[in-house]
């Protein structure tokens, strides 16, 4: 049996009689450094965060040093997890074997700048951005919020190309609709298409090329768009 009591960013305030080297999920306490031992690197309960950066860079968060967004809820047993992804969790639970998670709205620069420009909230990292999609044709299919049916295996020009240029198409629309709102709209459209399936974001899989598969998903957010 062990027995400690510990503060919310993992740092044990005593353990009395029994030695317990188990902190957070997937750490293990190193004695001589009073770090906490996490494969890829050193966790500091002193100050609750990574002692090193995160070696997958910004693809695991803007901030290169943290654990996780809120340490008493969440967890990265390899320390190496994104920050959507766990977004995603949060909401929609554990990210299926063979699934990947796909922001709606790039997260490249541009794009998350001309959103901002329409919904100054925006964040691209929120729940409502993302989609688990299966990483090929052959993984079975789950149905349900948060998932949909488009192959995803990472970067996909003519897809992110469409998605931005879509801000021009928010920009068009009526008026009386706010800037938000405006957004949601676009991020919807995008979203059924991916849900439904049926329409590649690879210009390897288009007879056309990645011109092909911006203008598809272009027409995608055109068609859906009309009458908003």
């Amino acid at each position: 049996m062990l027995k400690a009591a510990k503060s919310a960013f993992n740092f044990f305030e005593n353990s009395e009689i029994v030695t317990n080297n188990i902190r957070f999920h997937g750490q293990y306490f190193d004695e001589e450094t009073a770090h906490h031992y996490n494969r890829y690197r050193y966790y500091s309960p002193y100050v609750g965060r990574f002692i090193s950066k995160d070696p997958i860079g910004l693809l695991g968060g803007f901030n290169v040093y943290a654990y996780a967004p809120n340490s008493t809820s969440w967890i990265d047993a390899l320390g190496l997890k994104s920050e959507w992804q766990k977004n995603w969790e949060v909401v929609h639970g554990t990210l299926p074997k063979d699934y990947e998670v796909h922001h709606i709205i790039p997260k490249s620069a541009s794009s998350v700048r001309a959103a901002k420009t329409i919904c100054p909230n925006f964040d691209v990292n929120n729940s409502d951005n993302l989609i688990a999609l299966p990483k090929n044709s052959n993984v079975k299919q789950i149905t349900g919020a948060g998932f949909g049916k488009t192959t995803h295996n990472g970067y996909h020009k003519g897809y992110s190309q469409a998605a931005e240029g879509a801000m021009n198409i928010a920009a068009r629309m009526k008026s009386s609709v706010p800037g938000c709102k405006r957004l949601a709209i676009i991020q919807a459209g995008l979203k059924n298409q991916l849900i439904i399936g049926g329409q590649t974001m690879y210009g390897k899989g288009h007879p056309n090329g990645v011109p092909g598969v911006k203008s598809d998903w272009k027409g995608t957010v055109r068609n859906h768009v009309r009458g908003k």
